[in-house]
């Protein structure tokens, strides 16, 4: 299920990238463009980081710093909409 909400949150299986740590991902930031990937995914604790922009935070956040959202509650909406079951 989190693999399934990652990729929902950056339309992108995260999984599949380069490994930066224990359960950690490195993937394209999808709040700005960028060749190489500068935002880390840790899919157990459900949180990102991205090195280049400093945005930060929880899948949840991912849909609203998207603008897919305008809160946490909208984009738990989103996600199920999206065929994420939380």
């Amino acid at each position: 299920m989190i693999r399934e909400v990652w990729q929902a949150c950056f339309g992108q299986d995260v999984t599949a990238a380069k490994k930066s740590g224990p359960n950690q991902y490195r993937v394209l930031c999808p709040f700005h463009s960028e060749k190489s990937p500068s935002c880390d995914v840790e899919i157990v604790k459900n949180v990102f980081t991205c090195r280049s922009c400093e945005a930060h935070g929880g899948y949840l956040d991912v849909v609203v710093l998207a603008g897919n959202a305008a809160n946490r509650r909208e984009a738990h909406e989103w996600l199920e909409r999206h065929g994420v079951r939380l």
